[in-house]
């Protein structure tokens, strides 16, 4: 393509006053990370995980696989019968077209967890929208991104999975359609060892190692072919390589993630085309010191059609992520200037407010990026603080933490604030030395609905919505821990509660000021706590449920509520050594004059070496609405053990107390 002169000062100039692009993942090329485990004992013999990505090339009669290859760095054309050019593929209302099988093959003596990422996709987001693309693993639907394991190699014998991508055009597409298309998908196979292999003192220690190292699945692909451009007269003019999803890149409003513009006087003469590359490497080359408060962007540049002997400044510029902090720039292990202008290969250039990088490179090899590691990303952006991550985030936002802690982490706030709809998570290997999520006053009112907490390891307490039972600090809603682990042995609160929420006073008949006290919706399932006094504290909340969790060394109960209304399900959780699984207030009525329905199942759950504290496994102190009906119970399938020995069996459900309208019962365990 013919670029003016304007175009050219404009890339040159206005580079780090670029937009924030949020595309992240580019390019046609297929690529596999790989990390690798060890033994412990004696003899040290490195373990060998080694995935790779294939594709069928050939096929038999019957429509299976004959033939396969690697798909490193190959492009593949979708299935048709007359196999035509890819090219030719012409995708019309109804139509579905399917790449050839790919197969994931576990060619290590590791066994490894893996996930498949399809990103990059270029082109018209409009036509986009009309294809749906369906996803099948050994013929079976599966969902992108979800987890999968291999078994280790075994002499000749490998372990593989085999996938297949389709899409179907929507047979109600319009004419407003013809002429659009879709290019560039990359497909990426992340794999890190499955905790099965018992060569350690264990085999947990690698349960949870990430798919990703870190950072790389964030980090830029690019793979990208263009003409030589050329004017009316036949003879080479600088050109522009970028993965725009447009004809031109567009630099008020950056419709690209990379580019790069090859003046002629670099282009070899007898270069047709030109091909850039830009592979993330999984560490930062020898010589380039990375502490470990630092995070790090290794990758691998190359440009194929220059000059062998180029000394012309070749000006790139691409995304790298916005708000990073102290950035350093190498090519090779040469640290460049960060007084970036234009013209100079020694300098780089890098706008935290666009998030865009510009270096001028006459050569390429790996170039290194390396930053303070940001205390949090949301969604994918660099912060340093809670308070100006949860600031950031809106509904649908990821947050995610990125280094452990040593002290809790509290919001600073100032007025009142609302989340919703906002999921955290952390990277691998990251543990939170407990997390406030609170307002300490009602001027500062703090509302959560829909808040995930998901796969994250903390060493002290999560506080949500508000510590103390003051009115009006918080309203919580829908609030979910999931795949999270709790440790609190080095915990130095006066009552190491794993996750607390202390609802509001409220007496007299119910009304709105009681919904603000509720904490309505809590789901805490599939997590650990250990070495607590309580795992999940609430002072009241409605519609709990508590499910596949383990609890263990708890000083007190597992599970403690101060008031329940609404749905208690207490399901499939395993406690061990503790003074009992549930312990509650109230039930059904908060001291008010009208009864709530209540209905508590308690199923299944197995608890070990009970001290029995205050007499039972569950037990609640008041039931003030089993006497209206409006509270019903179901306790089934629970085993115990216990310390001590007892004339009866503890492991049904006691309601203690007669006072007021609370009746004095056991129902036994079913």
């Amino acid at each position: 393509m013919e670029n003016s002169k304007s175009t050219k000062r404009a890339l040159l100039t206005s580079v780090l006053a670029l937009l924030m692009c949020v595309a992240m993942l580019v390019g046609a090329t297929f690529a596999w990370f790989t990390d690798t485990a060890s033994t412990g004992v004696n003899k040290i013999q490195a373990g060998n995980l080694d995935v790779k990505l294939e594709y069928a090339t050939a096929w038999n009669d019957d429509g299976s696989v004959k033939t396969w290859a690697d798909a490193e760095g190959k492009t593949l054309t979708f299935k048709t019968k007359d196999n035509r050019a890819a090219d030719q593929i012409l995708w019309e209302p109804g139509c579905t077209y399917e790449l050839p099988e790919l197969r994931v093959v576990n060619n290590g003596n590791l066994a490894l967890k893996y996930k498949v990422v399809v990103s990059g996709i270029q082109g018209s987001a409009k036509l986009n929208e009309v294809i749906d693309w369906t996803m099948k693993l050994d013929n079976a639907d599966f969902i992108m991104g979800s987890e999968h394991s291999l078994v280790a190699k075994n002499n000749d014998t490998v372990d593989f999975d085999i996938f297949t991508i389709s899409g179907t055009m929507d047979k109600n597409a319009g004419n407003e359609y013809q002429g659009l298309s879709i290019d560039d998908i990359s497909i990426t196979v992340y794999a890190t060892q499955d905790a099965v292999e018992n060569d350690s003192f264990s085999n947990t220690y690698d349960e949870n190692a990430d798919m990703t190292p870190d950072n790389l699945d964030k980090l830029l692909f690019v793979n990208l072919t263009v003409p030589v451009a050329k004017n009316a007269e036949g003879n080479i003019i600088d050109t522009i390589i970028s993965n725009t999803v447009d004809e031109d890149i567009n630099i008020e409003n950056p419709n690209f993630t990379f580019a790069a513009q090859i003046p002629a006087a670099a282009i070899d003469p007898d270069a047709s085309e030109l091909k850039v590359t830009v592979t993330p490497k999984t560490a930062a080359p020898a010589g380039i010191s990375v502490s470990s408060d630092q995070g790090v962007m290794p990758y691998e540049i190359k440009i194929e059609g220059i000059k062998a002997d180029n000394d012309a400044v070749i000006p790139v510029v691409f995304y790298i992520g916005k708000n990073l902090k102290n950035v350093k720039v190498y090519h090779n292990t040469t640290e460049l200037i960060p007084n970036y202008g234009g013209e100079d290969w020694e300098s780089f250039g890098y706008n935290p407010d666009t998030g865009f990088l510009a270096v001028s490179p006459k050569s390429f090899s790996p170039f290194t990026v390396v930053y303070d590691a940001p205390a949090m990303t949301v969604d994918g952006v660099a912060y340093y603080d809670l308070t100006s991550a949860v600031t950031a985030a809106s509904e649908g936002s990821t947050i995610t933490f990125c280094k452990s802690t040593s002290e809790s982490m509290k919001l600073d706030l100032t007025a009142p604030m609302e989340l919703k709809g906002i999921t955290f998570k952390a990277l691998s290997g990251v543990s939170i030395h407990g997390l406030q999520l609170a307002s300490t006053s009602a001027k500062t009112r703090l509302t959560l609905d829909g808040i995930k907490f998901e796969g994250i390891s903390f060493t002290d307490r999560v506080v949500i919505g508000q510590d103390t039972s003051s009115y009006g600090l918080s309203k919580c809603t829908d609030i979910t821990f999931d795949n999270c682990k709790f440790n609190l042995a080095t915990s130095t609160e006066k009552y190491p509660d794993a996750i607390k929420r202390m609802g509001a006073t409220v007496s007299g008949t119910i009304s709105e000021k009681e919904a603000v006290a509720y904490m309505s919706g809590l789901t805490v399932k599939n997590c650990k706590f250990t070495n607590v006094r309580y795992g999940v504290y609430g002072g009241k909340v409605r519609n709990t449920t508590v499910e596949n969790c383990t609890f263990t060394n708890c000083s007190s109960y597992a599970v403690r509520f101060e008031d329940v209304a609404g749905k208690l399900n207490v399901i499939g959780n395993t406690v061990n050594k503790a003074g009992g699984v549930l312990s509650i207030n109230t039930v059904g009525n908060n001291y008010s004059t009208t009864d709530i329905q209540t209905d508590v199942t308690i199923k299944d759950n197995n608890a070990v070496s009970m001290t029995c504290r205050n007499g039972y496994v569950f037990v609640t102190a008041y039931d003030n609405a089993k006497k209206s009906g409006k509270s019903t119970y179901t306790i089934t399938g629970n085993s115990c053990t216990y310390t001590q020995s007892f004339d009866e069996p503890l492991n049904g459900f006691r309601i203690k107390s007669t006072y007021g309208p609370s009746v004095a019962e056991f129902i036994e365990n079913k």
